[in-house]
């Protein structure tokens, strides 16, 4: 029982997957409590309006979205940690100008779509204005996903955990102003704003800081051409791209079909709904973000052991907790 146990403490790849997950979850409660709080201080129709806005520009970059993180952790993994910096290069400048154009995109079909979404969604094109403004943070975020990718290969994990805590640290303060002076939906929205466009570049910019001294200075400068499987990274960006379709119908916009058939304000009961049983999730769902890295990382130097014991924790620890929660909500919950 003792060994095992000193097993799961000196484990160090273990506790950095828990130390980040930390990060995540600190964050994430952070970001239920603002929530909940922005729900009393708008009103349940506006924060039903507030909830479609989001999720509609949301949406729609993910629509042109081709989850360059995941990308970019299977393909960079291996050449950066056998020491391959130019193919390394290669592969992120490579994932960064699809994403870059993909972001693009997005942000031209939102624009061309933002009256009919808010016709269709919340009854009311006059809000048209707020889904132009918030669609902004699709090209402030035109790297982010590849840049986020790069934090997670050359383990760096701890600050994409930090900027999103700073991030909803301010998102908070705002929040606070905004009740103490009769802020309303404006504010809210520039807060949400202003949390979107830091996600976007903080990531970009320690891109920029890291890549000099582990890769190599003018790393920027290798040539795509070094990139042998192409057609293989363009079928991988693809079928995510389609799994995220399905999604958006499927899970993602559920908020924008309540919208649609009822109002924002059941839309706003739906989304606080949807806030409070996602809390009972929380503490496991930063394991999946976390993992996914340290799992990379152990293929690419064929570490099997590792990555046997690393899933066999994490699944221990999710099955646990799980349980426990469930069991929590029959004993305890109203009948």
């Amino acid at each position: 029982m003792y060994d095992k146990l000193r097993d799961w403490t000196s484990d160090r790849v273990f506790k950095r997957v828990l130390t980040n997950s930390t990060y995540l979850i600190v964050s994430n409660l952070i970001s239920v409590f603002i929530t909940i709080y922005i729900t009393s201080l708008l009103g349940v129709y506006k924060y039903g309006v507030l909830g479609i806005i989001t999720v509609y520009v949301t949406n729609v970059n993910k629509l042109f979205s081709f989850r360059m993180n995941e990308m970019i952790v299977r393909f960079v993994s291996v050449p950066y940690e056998g020491g391959d910096f130019r193919l390394t290069a290669a592969l992120i400048k490579f994932g960064g100008l699809i994403e870059a154009v993909s972001s693009l995109i997005a942000f031209v079909i939102l624009a061309i779509t933002a009256r009919w979404g808010t016709e269709l969604f919340l009854h009311d094109q006059s809000l048209t204005g707020y889904v132009l403004f918030y669609g902004l943070t699709i090209l402030t975020g035109f790297a982010m996903e590849t840049a986020n990718g790069v934090l997670r290969v050359i383990n760096r994990y701890g600050s994409i955990a930090i900027v999103s805590l700073l991030q909803n640290l301010l998102i908070a303060a705002i929040v606070l102003y905004a009740a103490a002076t009769g802020g309303g939906l404006n504010t809210i929205l520039t807060a949400y704003f202003i949390g979107k466009v830091i996600l976007g570049l903080a990531p970009v910019l320690l891109n920029l800081i890291w890549l000099p001294k582990l890769i190599g200075p003018g790393w920027w400068k290798a040539p795509i051409s070094l990139i042998q499987n192409k057609k293989e990274i363009l079928r991988f960006t693809v079928s995510t791209n389609i799994s995220n379709t399905i999604n958006l119908v499927a899970r993602d916009g559920e908020i924008l079909w309540v919208g649609a058939f009822l109002s924002p304000q059941y839309a706003g009961y739906y989304k606080t709904a949807m806030t409070v049983i996602n809390m009972v999730l929380m503490p496991i769902n930063p394991l999946i973000d976390t993992t996914y890295i340290e799992m990379m990382r152990a293929i690419a130097k064929r570490n099997w052991e590792l990555k046997k014991r690393l899933l066999k924790k994490i699944t221990t620890i999710s099955f646990v907790w799980t349980t426990s929660a469930y069991l929590g909500l029959i004993l305890l919950g109203k009948q």
